[in-house]
């Protein structure tokens, strides 16, 4: 038992749930100029700690709480000057974050780049998080390269 302030911590505090998933496939994920849900998870944790479940869409949180949401996802594409919007969702309901920064100039050999986001989200038990996107740029196929790409929950509180 650890005294951090007037909070005492102590190893069932310790112990919460976390889950890092892999993703599978290789969508396009610059189709439409709309976010627009994805579907690029493969369903089996690379590792976990609590009892998770995911489709190839959504991820369910086992239990109430606040959680750290991270995501990575590796693109590649020859379209010129491309760039791709991610949002994540909670039961299918956009949050206002947005990551823009993927920008492919498809020029001296510029064809990948990858789009990270974290944020935190206060979650009910069995609520499903997700990943949507949409064109920001120039259109064309930007393909989402799945086993390069994950996504992470922590449950913080």
């Amino acid at each position: 038992t650890t005294n951090i302030g007037a909070n005492q911590v102590t190893p069932e505090k310790i112990s919460l749930n976390y889950a890092k998933f892999v993703g599978t496939g290789s969508p396009n994920i610059n189709s439409s100029t709309s976010y627009g849900e994805v579907s690029w998870i493969n369903t089996t944790p690379q590792f976990s700690n609590g009892t998770w479940s995911a489709t190839s869409s959504h991820i369910v949180v086992p239990e109430t709480g606040l959680y750290l949401v991270q995501v990575n996802l590796y693109v590649t594409s020859t379209v010129v000057r491309s760039n791709v919007g991610l949002k994540f969702a909670v039961n299918d309901t956009q949050q206002s974050e947005i990551a823009a920064h993927n920008y492919i100039r498809n020029s001296g050999g510029h064809t990948e780049s990858s789009i990270n986001m974290s944020t935190t989200l206060s979650l009910s038990a069995n609520d499903q998080v997700s990943i949507y996107t949409r064109r920001l740029a120039n259109g064309g196929t930007v393909t989402l390269n799945g086993t390069n790409s994950t996504i992470a929950i922590t449950q913080l509180s």
